[in-house]
């Protein structure tokens, strides 16, 4: 005779924010819906996850994707993943390429430059020659 042997996974409880229905979700999934209302409930544990990681990226894993898979989509606006932006090598590289960025707008690349040295800042880059040339 064989034994079978279950897997437990660790239950979070949430509240429906609609009809106040306490569902049991495993820790680590994003989104459940209601049973009773089928309105979509987000994890707190999953935004937090998510506030440290960007947007793009945090929608990356989500899909399962590869970066190169990612980021070879185009994107509306098309600017939008012209400077993808979430760690040390990237701001690093965005400052490097800065100058060959074409089909942007003067006002983009004013929100772009502020984005990177932003980015630089919390990364703890010295970007004072950059600022220096786009600032």
């Amino acid at each position: 005779m064989m034994s079978t042997v279950r897997q437990y996974q660790t239950l979070e409880s949430m509240e429906c924010p609609n009809c106040h229905a306490i569902v049991k979700a495993p820790v680590g999934v994003g989104r459940v819906y209601c049973p009773q209302c089928g309105s979509v409930m987000i994890s707190v544990n999953k935004l937090k996850q998510l506030k440290k990681e960007s947007a793009f990226e945090a929608i990356r894993k989500e899909m399962g994707w590869s970066v190169a898979k990612f980021y070879a989509i185009p994107r509306e606006p098309p600017s939008a993943s012209k400077l993808p932006i979430y760690d040390r090598e990237h701001v690093r590289n965005a400052m490097a390429r800065f100058s060959l960025i074409k089909g942007v707008s003067p006002e983009e690349k004013k929100k772009a430059v502020k984005k990177i040295l932003a980015a630089a800042k919390k990364f703890g880059i010295d970007a004072s020659g950059f600022a220096a040339k786009y600032a």
